[in-house]
């Protein structure tokens, strides 16, 4: 009986370590998002780099654009190769204007709450170049 209930918990610790050993695993990886600017005006185009820190393989990045109202406005995919990712977005006339949060972020980093996803500020202005009123 006693044995039975050593090989029991013995079972037990191996499978709950082996599961969990992915997020060991991954816990390592992290993403940075570099903007040629610090501002855009709606109509421009917008380059960036992403760099992934730890990554073991080619996947894609999702960047996600948030409005200050908490609204998506915008939603790209770029190829992860070797380490980091390079493209440009062209931001529309009527791209709403403020202070825009950019997440970006790898679809498997959702499973562990978000560790190492990029969250980043960006201000688009209007296309007249008015400044947003200051939040304060």
């Amino acid at each position: 009986m006693i044995r039975g209930t050593v090989l029991l918990f013995l079972f037990q610790s191996f499978v709950w370590g082996a599961l969990a050993q992915p997020a060991t695993e991954f816990s390592n990886f992290g993403l940075y998002v570099r903007f040629d600017r610090d501002f855009y005006v709606a109509g421009e185009t917008v380059q960036y780099v992403v760099y992934a820190l730890g990554a073991a393989e080619d996947q894609v990045i999702h960047l996600e654009w948030w409005s200050e109202s908490g609204e998506k406005v915008a939603h790209l995919k770029s190829p992860l190769r070797n380490g980091h990712a390079a493209s440009t977005f062209h931001l529309p006339e009527d791209f709403p204007p403020g202070l825009h949060t950019v997440r970006a972020y790898a679809l498997w980093q959702l499973n562990f709450r978000g560790k190492g996803i990029f969250l980043g500020p960006v201000l688009v202005l209007p296309p007249d170049g008015e400044l947003p009123p200051l939040p304060y």
